[in-house]
């Protein structure tokens, strides 16, 4: 009995270390695919990993950093938030499961960081809001703003420009109680995910002037969030998200939608809208006087410029693109709204032209260079194509124009064709 007793704990070892010896029978970790393989610098992108063999994994890493939230959904897919890291391609490595499993180059940082004010923008300056929406600086009733280098609302675009000292130009003041509307082009303002702020308000001058800040959303998903967490007091679209003091001031956008992924948001403008019962009523720059509005969490995109022109049913395809234009950087075309079953050319080029063609439809790019894609789904209005491409390695800093035709028996011409995207590789 006791040399029995002896024995036991001796064949149990045995057992383990043959069973830690024993291959693994299941397959080998696989990954099939990352969505998406891109987002800003700063973190905060909702991450699907597709594959195999994911029972059991333990973790993730971009760059040799864990994301956050993760979650095994069972044993093809895995989810999680990037942490964020250096600008460029990173390794994404599933760890555990059924081997570590290493996909080089498969997330891309996107960003050439730009800092002003000590505020760090890690897209850089496509971070600010670049198209005018609406001014109106007597929406509060006025007095509005007469000094000459103050009344121009286009000095509240793009990256802060105000050169300091009094009555410089560079910005624009809103008027007692004006207001401005400020849409982002070639970025979208996300949230962080976390009690980080995402969005700053560049404002000037001597006096400290409040302004009441709201956000429109970009996308249904957005909107049906923000709908039921917050309150678009004026039904126009945006939705108050509190108030900044003058100055440079920020708003963490997750403090008044909360519960939400880092990402998982996406608003494509702001408006702003001077306190009457603070600051001055009256002078020759009455109101806020603002530089600029930036995402400090940005998702990039390409800029969209033109217009296209309908197929059948009367639907004008829409081209979009996303990622990270800089040297291999991952992006991805694609085109909706089309006839399908169909086929789509795409062209581009290095040079934006506007070329009418037939009434109504205007070549918008070069056509250096064209692609044809399948359309999928069915019939008008439903067609869909898209790729995704890495940026060459070697490329320079350049423009390049995008513009999709569909084929489509259905109209006069014979097609329709897209709105024109310029990419700017960085």
């Amino acid at each position: 009995m006791r040399s029995l007793s002896l024995a036991l704990p001796r064949l149990a070892a045995a057992l383990l270390a043959l069973a830690a010896a024993a291959p693994d029978s299941r397959a080998a970790t696989q990954v099939t695919l990352i969505e998406p393989n891109y987002g800003p610098a700063t973190g905060g992108t909702l991450l699907t990993v597709h594959g195999s063999g994911f029972t059991g994994a333990t973790g993730v890493t971009i760059g040799g950093v864990a994301v956050g939230a993760f979650q095994v959904v069972d044993d093809t897919k895995i989810t999680g938030t990037t942490a964020g890291g250096a600008a460029g391609p990173q390794d994404l490595t599933v760890l555990g499961g059924a081997g570590n499993t290493t996909v080089v180059a498969g997330f891309t940082y996107c960003g050439q960081s730009s800092t002003y004010a000590g505020i760090l923008f890690p897209a850089g300056d496509v971070s600010f809001a670049d198209v005018l929406v609406k001014y109106d600086p007597l929406h509060g009733g006025g007095p509005g703003p007469t000094h000459a280098n103050f009344v121009d609302p286009l000095d509240a675009l793009g990256a802060p420009d105000y050169p300091g000292g009094n009555f410089a130009e560079g910005s624009v003041s809103l008027g007692d109680g004006g207001l401005i509307e400020l849409a982002f082009n070639d970025n979208l303002l996300t949230n962080s995910g976390d009690g980080t702020h995402d969005l700053h308000v560049f404002e000037v001058g001597s006096q400290v002037e409040d302004t009441f800040v709201a956000i429109r959303p970009a996308d249904p998903a957005t909107l049906a969030v923000v709908q039921g967490l917050g309150t678009d007091a004026n039904l126009d679209g945006f939705f108050e998200i509190g108030k900044v003091f003058g100055s440079t001031s920020s708003i963490d956008i997750d403090g008044h939608f909360p519960g939400q992924p880092g990402g998982a948001l996406r608003f494509d403008a702001v408006q702003l809208v001077d306190d009457p019962a603070e600051g001055s009523s009256t002078g020759a720059t009455v109101g806020a006087d603002i530089d600029a509005v930036g995402a400090i969490a940005a998702l990039t995109h390409a800029m969209k410029y033109g217009a296209g022109c309908p197929g059948t049913g009367g639907f004008v395809p829409d081209l979009t693109l996303e990622g990270c234009a800089i040297p291999v950087g991952n992006v991805t075309l694609s085109i909706s709204a089309g006839l399908g079953g169909s086929t789509c050319v795409l062209f581009f080029g290095l040079t934006q032209v506007n070329l009418p063609m037939v009434p109504g439809c205007v070549l918008l790019a070069d056509p250096q260079f064209n692609v044809a894609l399948p359309m999928g789904g069915p019939g008008p209005g439903n067609g869909t194509a898209g790729f995704s491409a890495l940026v060459p390695a070697n490329a320079p800093p350049v423009d390049v124009y995008f513009q999709a035709f569909v084929v489509d028996g259905g109209v006069p011409f014979g097609f329709s064709n897209s709105n024109g995207v310029k990419l700017a590789i960085q």
